[in-house]
């Protein structure tokens, strides 16, 4: 009669003093038998290295058969002991070293494991290899295609991220279309390069931006909060001392080379603890910010209208054989390069203001085509000290 401790799959004799889970005393349970069928055989080998484990004194081969479950069924003591020693080189080769201590006089002699050589070391990420682990955990989760190889992938970095500070966490990102280490242009490469240091080490940087809209570069000094990739191009997101608020900037048309500010013993800022990269990469020029939508109402040439055409459109009725779309927009500026593209197959009903906004800049862009000494036209719903991004 004896008792015996089940921890989770494992089981031993409580001699080892293996913490208890469940406690059940053989003699004490009608129908249970004294001596137990064969288990498998990793059963048994986990049983051996947790008995192993939780004795804080070497463990003879007296101590184990018998009393470890999967060396206590009615095989004798030389097929135990054979089996004792299988189990023991196969375990070797598995990494696990299992040695026999001599006994010093003092001591017991017997079977021990080092929980050095078994247990994985504490893991410690430095900054730039937390900001490493959140890039492959989004390129990696749009890599796999979704399914159990992105659930997997989530499972062993949330493993490897427990114990970080502000982890990145891989729950609702959004996906990631392209990203990429290089580009064709070295001096967009180089900056990229910068502004990661940057951003890692919460620096403030400087540097000329040409936006789409601009005839000339204009300096800026940004607290950079972020960086990310969308349909091929890198973006930085962050504070602008210029503007007075949050920008995103498109790295390619940053002119010249960015410059870090301050000394690498300081933090110039701290990142909003709201701030999400992926609210201001990815998504469509015109629904960034936080303005109340407006209503953009289009008549659309039958031969372009379709599904996809303007995404979150939806066709409300046609007109003169042209279908009518509405889409719900925040930034009604930023359509305008969108419509520009498409000439007159996409015509704008509503706003009045996105019309004009359209004419201004279409008459700025003819002007500027012919050579004409044009003032710049500002677009009244997008103009520049409106606009989120400067892209």
């Amino acid at each position: 009669m004896r008792w015996l401790f089940a921890v989770g799959t494992y089981a031993a004799g409580a001699d080892f003093g293996i913490p208890v889970a469940l406690r059940l005393h053989r003699a004490s349970l009608p129908g249970v038998r004294v001596m137990v069928d064969r288990i498998p055989k990793r059963e048994r080998l986990m049983n051996l290295v947790s008995a192993l484990l939780a004795s804080d004194a070497p463990v003879a081969f007296r101590e184990i058969a018998g009393r470890v479950i999967g060396y206590d069924d009615p095989a004798g003591s030389e097929a135990l002991e054979k089996r004792f020693d299988r189990d023991k080189a196969d375990l070797r080769r598995l990494g696990i070293p299992i040695e026999y201590v001599q006994s010093d006089g003092v001591g017991k002699s017997g079977y021990v494991v080092d929980q050095g050589e078994v247990f994985q070391q504490r893991v410690t990420f430095t900054p730039q290899e937390h900001l490493l682990l959140a890039i492959a955990g989004r390129v990696g989760a749009a890599a796999t295609g979704g399914g159990a190889l992105e659930e997997a992938l989530k499972s062993a970095l949330r493993k490897l991220a427990v114990d970080l500070d502000g982890a990145d966490s891989l729950d609702d990102v959004a996906p990631v279309t392209v990203l990429r280490a290089r580009t064709g242009d070295p001096r967009t490469l180089e900056n990229l390069s910068v502004l990661s240091q940057a951003v890692t080490a919460n620096r403030s940087v400087r540097f000329s931006y040409c936006s789409l809209h601009a005839d000339v570069a204009e300096g800026r000094e940004v607290d950079p909060y972020g960086l990310g990739s969308s349909h091929g191009a890198w973006y930085l997101a962050g504070w602008c001392h210029v503007r007075k608020a949050l920008r995103v900037f498109r790295i390619s048309r940053i002119e010249g080379q960015v410059q870090v500010i301050g000394s690498e013993a300081t933090r110039a800022f701290e990142v909003p603890y709201d701030f999400r990269m992926e609210e201001h990469v990815g998504k469509e020029a015109w629904d960034l910010g936080d303005g109340q939508p407006v209503t953009v109402r289009l008549s659309v040439e039958p031969a372009i209208a379709t599904e996809g055409l303007l995404p979150g459109a939806r066709l409300v009725s046609s007109e003169g054989g042209r279908p009518l779309l509405e889409v719900d927009v925040r930034r009604p500026g930023a359509l305008v390069p969108w419509l520009l593209a498409r000439g007159g197959d996409v015509a704008v009903l509503e706003p009045e203001s996105l019309r004009d906004s359209v004419r201004a800049e279409a008459d700025r862009l003819l002007a500027r085509y012919r050579g004409e000494s044009a003032v710049r036209v500002a677009m009244s719903s997008g103009a520049q000290g409106e606009r989120e991004i400067e892209a």
